[in-house]
């Protein structure tokens, strides 16, 4: 049986390959045309309490947050993906049970001759 004081705390969610078409660039034709950007994260807090009582309210609901996510960024544009990193730490760290974040944001197809680049970033609750 598991004890609940030993567990690690560095338990995560993770959410990969979540598409949404934004507004995000600096070049004339990426102002005004949505491109698809690929968000993935990992959200770092504690799982214990949701693994001993099975309960949502225990942990993070999910689909609740990403479609959450989904509907504050419908209406955005951002010139650099930095800025649209920091946005998205912003709305993580509104939940309080996240303590850390990893997030990879992919701009598949950007620059002629690439599948894919973007940018990683790594935020703990303090570092905001």
């Amino acid at each position: 049986m598991l004890c609940l004081a030993s567990m690690n705390s560095q338990n995560s969610i993770f959410i990969n390959n979540l598409t949404v078409d934004l507004i995000v660039g600096i070049h004339p034709q990426e102002r005004h045309t949505r491109q698809q950007i690929i968000l993935d994260l990992e959200l770092f807090m504690d799982l214990t309490q949701a693994m001993y009582s099975d309960k949502l309210s225990d942990t993070l609901d999910y689909d609740s947050f990403v479609q959450q996510l989904l509907l504050q960024l419908a209406d955005t544009n951002f010139k650099l993906l930095e800025a649209l990193a920091k946005f998205i730490l912003e709305y993580c760290f509104s939940f309080s049970k996240i303590q850390a974040v990893n997030l990879k944001i992919t701009k598949p197809k950007a620059i002629k001759h690439t599948q894919q680049l973007g940018i990683q970033i790594h935020r703990k609750r303090h570092q905001q």
